[in-house]
């Protein structure tokens, strides 16, 4: 009501300075009149986004271990070893296997994996010099 009324009162002061409608400069500098604001009371919700309608693509700590994500890795890593027949014991040899699983989790989703050419040809390589490296070192120890 208060708004009607103040535009009443601009309208009249206006019309009858030969002004238009358009606000005085004092009014744009200090903003608009208390009476536009929103009043926020307890029965208005303090969360900007309902989380249905829009959840977050960010997991949770609580999503990230849940059983049901375990056992979807789980089955995609039993798949890989099924298909490619390599046997269930290179998950114990030692700390590789571990390391992959790791370095795969803090690359985060979506990262797409060497091919094979690239693992038989660049990585090698670069696993043969790290070799090298390190028998050329142990050959200046002893």
């Amino acid at each position: 009501m208060a708004w009607m009324e103040e535009e009443g009162r601009r309208h009249s002061i206006s019309n009858a300075s030969g002004r238009s409608s358009q606000p005085l400069i004092s009014e744009i500098k200090r903003g608009p009149p208390r009476s536009y604001s929103v009043k926020e009371d307890d029965s208005m919700p303090v969360s900007g986004l309902d989380s249905y309608m829009f959840p977050s693509k960010q997991k949770s700590v609580k999503d990230m271990f849940s059983g049901a994500n375990l056992k979807k890795v789980g089955k995609a890593i039993s798949k890989f070893f099924l298909f490619n027949v390599i046997p269930f014991n290179a998950t114990d040899s030692g700390p590789y296997y571990q390391s992959m699983i790791d370095t795969i989790a803090d690359v985060g989703p979506g990262i797409k994996g060497p091919t094979g050419y690239q693992i038989g040809s660049s990585y090698l390589k670069e696993k043969v010099q790290e070799l090298d490296a390190y028998i050329s070192s142990m050959k200046l120890i002893s």
